[in-house]
């Protein structure tokens, strides 16, 4: 009984297989012609960074001005987003000048 079962599914998988075949590949062909190249891209999933940048203060303190908010735009190079007071960065000029090292040579 099972030989008749299976001999049976295969007769019927070859019969739909003959009746329905698969469709042929279909290619778009187009005449070659001169000009600029345009070129469109689409994609799908999710966009990283391929270099990643940390970026943290180097003095510590109050700040005496805040020019910008969270995520704010840069618009040109060296804006100023925040003054510190004067005070702390006399304090850290000294502390600058006690803890480097000197350059060979100098």
């Amino acid at each position: 009984m099972p030989v008749l079962l299976v001999v049976g599914v295969a007769i019927g998988v070859l019969r739909y297989r003959a009746v329905h075949p698969k469709p042929l590949v279909h290619y778009e062909t187009g005449s070659v012609d001169l000009g600029p190249i345009a070129a469109e891209v689409t994609a799908t999933g999710a966009v990283s960074a391929l270099v990643t940048v940390s970026v943290g203060s180097q003095v510590s303190g109050r700040i005496a001005t805040l020019a910008v908010d969270f995520g704010s735009h840069v618009e040109k190079p060296f804006q100023m987003s925040a003054q510190l007071p004067v005070q702390s960065l006399v304090r850290t000029d000294r502390l600058l000048e006690r803890d480097t090292v000197p350059r060979v040579g100098e």
